[in-house]
């Protein structure tokens, strides 16, 4: 049996762990690197933290990359909004790579940006390949959880998830400067207005995905938010409470919390309504960008397995479905 060959796409936080998650599984084998930064040229081993070398430097030729190496999958970690990712992603594509991305926008693309959904989907079709945007939120925790909870119930009537998580590991990279931690309230209101502090990406993904399970239209997404400033007058925690709406019956709520204070309290925190009601929790919540990139290098099977396009499909395999049966069956 042959090895599967994989490319990392963004050697930051989360690449990092990526290698890391790969470097412990049989039947893999990195065959490439790519990153547009100042570590180009150096052993992917020694940037990822393994206490050796891999054999494989990182590039920036990403022509050179795609062509040369004869990989099955490429791990991409570097962008949010389909129409970005779109543009990063047409050349493995078009190699006949096959992709597996932590753009949040990609759990439910369509849900965003319908015209950049179809351009990447008909590329993918029309090469072979398959592309699933998956992560730690979106997908794993916000459907994937929920829908397994929910195989041993009938009749959801609502789902509920929150999420209290120690922000400290993100500090310094691009998911802080999204959420505004650690700034003060005038650059805060600044971020917000300029659009550089957006806050959780894919709460209307998500909604459009449970919906889509469980039988609800989702026809109004409603989001509250708070902001909490330490002694030093910058923010060290966010808070954010969305609700999903079916004709004004709430169906879905979601709470993410995040907090850099020593001490926090953690956990991810479950609620199916149903018949019968089920509730689970997970303390402390799962933490940083470990299970960030597990996710990730634990779908290359599903992803090897599927149908050409863009795959949003869960990987769940029983829920409590809640439409006609045949439109989640191939």
């Amino acid at each position: 049996m042959k090895d599967t060959r994989v490319i990392i796409f963004g050697v930051g936080s989360v690449g990092k762990e990526v290698v890391r998650a790969l470097s412990v599984k049989k039947g893999v084998k990195i065959v490439g690197a790519l990153d547009k930064g100042p570590i180009a040229g150096r052993d992917l081993g020694e940037i990822a933290g393994l206490g050796r070398n891999l054999g494989v430097l990182i590039t920036n030729d990403e022509d050179a990359l795609f062509a040369g190496t004869g990989a099955d999958v490429l791990i991409h970690t570097t962008t949010t909004h389909v129409a970005e990712t779109y543009q990063q992603l047409r050349k493995p594509i078009v190699a006949g790579i096959n992709i597996i991305t932590a753009a949040e926008e990609l759990s439910s693309p369509a849900t965003y940006d319908p015209a950049s959904t179809k351009l990447l989907d008909d590329l993918a079709k029309k090469h072979g390949v398959t592309v699933l945007g998956t992560g730690l939120w979106p997908t794993y925790v916000d459907i994937d959880i929920p829908l397994l909870l929910s195989a041993g119930s009938r009749d959801v009537q609502g789902v509920k998830y929150c999420r209290h998580s120690d922000f400290r590991a993100y500090m310094g990279s691009v998911v802080a400067k999204h959420f505004g931690m650690g700034v003060t309230k005038k650059d805060y209101e600044k971020g917000v207005r300029e659009g550089v502090i957006v806050g959780h990406v894919g709460f209307e993904g998500s909604f459009e995905r449970l919906g889509h399970y469980f039988g609800w239209a989702i026809t109004q997404v409603t989001k509250d938010e708070s902001q909490f400033y330490g002694e030093n007058g910058t923010t060290t925690g966010i808070r954010t409470i969305a609700r999903g709406w079916e004709n004004g019956v709430q169906r879905i709520e979601m709470e993410i919390h995040v907090c850099i204070d020593e001490g926090w309290d953690t956990y991810d925190k479950f609620e199916i309504v149903a018949e019968p009601s089920t509730h689970m929790m997970i303390k402390p919540a799962l933490y940083g960008t470990r299970p960030v990139a597990n996710v990730l290098v634990n779908h290359i099977p599903a992803v090897l397995n599927a149908e050409a396009g863009i795959l949003t499909r869960s990987t769940v395999g029983a829920f409590a479905f809640g439409g006609e049966s045949g439109k989640y069956v191939r």
